[in-house]
């Protein structure tokens, strides 16, 4: 089987962050051949900063959850929940209750058994 080539090869994205009252692109300068000139100028701190706060404010609605870590202080198991925000309920626990459940009880059985032997 032959491997064809793509006939349409995709673009990459263009880069740009839209600041409060306008949009700064980020490329370089190119003459006729194609090579680069010079590098654009970089955006201020303050315009990156602005554009970090317009994105976190229109993703905001958009992000309705959270995870939460916590570590079983008997077993030292990692466990992440992810949580809605409206609502306050367990979405996704891993590793799930029934597998932390089990680490558990395998803990005790395996001090059992090393105290029985020794």
């Amino acid at each position: 089987m032959a491997v064809q080539p793509l006939t349409n090869p995709i673009s990459p994205p263009a880069t740009s962050l839209p600041p409060a009252g306008g949009s700064i692109t980020v490329a370089a300068a190119t003459d006729d051949a194609g090579s680069s000139k010079r590098p654009a100028p970089s955006p201020s701190r303050e315009a990156l900063a602005r554009a970090a706060e317009q994105l976190r404010e229109a993703l905001d609605p958009l992000i309705q959850t959270y995870a939460q870590y916590k570590v079983n202080p008997r077993t030292h198991l990692v466990r992440v929940q992810i949580i809605d925000q409206a609502s306050g309920k367990v979405i996704r626990q891993i590793p799930s209750e029934a597998l932390a459940r089990f680490a558990e009880s395998w803990n005790q059985f395996v001090g059992a058994l090393l105290d029985h032997h020794t």
